[in-house]
């Protein structure tokens, strides 16, 4: 993966400008589900997803150790305990999380600083059961952050998910910068 840059600044810009409450009440999630945040950065979606989850899981899988001790530490405070947090390389692959053991997970702002997109996806294809979700938001044209050059292309995502035949369930606006996909596989 591409160094990180301004991990915490990403992390104050998704509580600004996104609402992770709202946009996971769009999602059908069983209370016990088993979720996974890819690129959980310090824990902006992390939260507010354990919070949704009182007898689940959420995998937090990040690449930044700072930013994996910072969720740890922010959600122990707020009384969320049902977090697992794994220091990896999504890109490599997540070996901890076995196949078909999923229901939800969540990309977001992740994938415009990736070499390598299918990598990523099909490793959430690996671990997502039949009938689970990929939620997907990242950056748009004109974001206030001046990414341009990396930002992901919204129809080579739908292109690569829909062949590994996935149903694009919503395809929405996420803030003023920020595009969101949700899949169903």
């Amino acid at each position: 993966m591409r160094a990180l840059i301004f991990k915490n600044i990403f992390y104050i810009m998704e509580n600004e400008f996104l609402y992770p409450q709202e946009i996971l009440k769009t999602l059908v999630i069983n209370p016990n589900s088993t979720t996974c945040d890819f690129g959980c950065g310090t824990g902006g979606w992390t939260i507010p997803l354990a919070k949704l989850l009182p007898s689940g899981i959420v995998y937090a899988i990040d690449i930044v150790e700072d930013s994996l001790l910072f969720l740890k530490s922010n959600a122990s405070r707020q009384g969320v305990h049902n977090i697992k947090t794994i220091l990896s390389d999504i890109e490599k692959g997540v070996k901890i999380i076995n196949n078909d053991e999923v229901d939800i997970v969540l990309i977001v702002n992740t994938l415009f600083q990736t070499d390598n997109i299918g990598l990523i996806l099909n490793e959430a294809d690996r671990i997502l059961k039949k009938g689970g979700f990929i939620l997907i938001i990242d950056w748009k044209e004109n974001n206030p952050m001046g990414i341009e050059k990396d930002l992901v292309k919204f129809e080579e995502i739908k292109s690569i998910i829909l062949n590994n035949k996935y149903k694009l369930e919503k395809e929405f606006d996420a803030g003023h910068y920020h595009r969101g996909l949700i899949f169903k596989k």
